[in-house]
């Protein structure tokens, strides 16, 4: 008799370690068996780059499952790194230049998130009363990004949010006192300054960031005189900064 009640502890107990086992295997396993398929990865990126998936591997860090796909575009060959499970991209690094592929589909080139898609990404970091100023594409040492300048209540903010992915990368706040003035002049009153010093028409008004300060860019040509000039403007308060002159 006393075997059998010893018996009934060690079975239940044996039982409930088999439970935890079984619970634990399902809890690690959980994202393994949510991942997105190779094929959904790869119409994922295609669609959104314009490209062609050229390798991809499935790996599982801490449980938890990515993919490490290598791609191929015209502007050459970019090794990207997503969530198995959102899609999420976590790491897009170029590789090399464009390397040829046997294929009946010849790959075309990145393409860039749009400006409305950019605008939106910024409007999600910044406060209702601030607004977008500019959003300018650039590319640089081999990297597409785009710049954007925000007017914000504590000054101007710049933003560099990556064009193929939409990550921002960095921001920066030009803060400014309460004695100078917050809002930007205008195009069309950097227009009339710079005809105050110019005489001609105005043919082109960029507004630029030259060593952190906004400024108006205005190209004025005198047809009579056949000169032109590049009048530089304080975007915030209308100074004139110089004049360059192309004869």
């Amino acid at each position: 008799m006393k075997k059998n009640i010893l018996k009934y502890p060690l079975v239940l107990g044996i039982g409930m370690l088999m439970l935890l086992i079984i619970f634990i295997f399902i809890y690690l396993n959980r994202d393994v068996e949510a991942a997105l398929g190779e094929d959904e990865i790869t119409e994922m990126i295609e669609e959104r780059f314009s490209g062609q998936v050229i390798e991809m591997d499935k790996v599982s860090l801490n449980g938890h499952p990515y993919y490490d796909v290598e791609f191929q575009s015209s502007l050459g060959v970019y090794f990207i790194k997503l969530d198995g499970v959102s899609g999420m991209i976590h790491l897009f690094n170029k590789l090399s230049d464009r390397k040829v592929v046997s294929t009946d589909d010849p790959p075309h080139e990145l393409s860039p998130v749009s400006m409305e898609e950019i605008e939106g990404i910024i409007r999600e970091s910044i406060s209702p009363d601030s607004r977008i100023i500019q959003i300018q594409y650039q590319e640089e040492d081999n990297r597409q990004i785009y710049v954007v300048h925000v007017e914000q209540p504590d000054g101007l903010g710049r933003f560099e949010v990556d064009a193929l992915t939409g990550n921002v990368l960095l921001f920066a706040l030009d803060a400014r006192d309460g004695e100078g003035n917050s809002e930007v002049i205008g195009e069309l009153r950097a227009r009339e300054i710079a005809l105050s010093h110019v005489d001609g028409e105005v043919d082109d008004v960029d507004l630029e960031e030259r060593d952190g300060r906004l400024i108006y860019e205005v190209e004025v040509e005198n047809d009579e005189t056949d000169k032109e000039a590049m009048v530089y403007i304080d975007a915030f308060t209308g100074e004139v900064l110089s004049i360059e002159w192309d004869d």
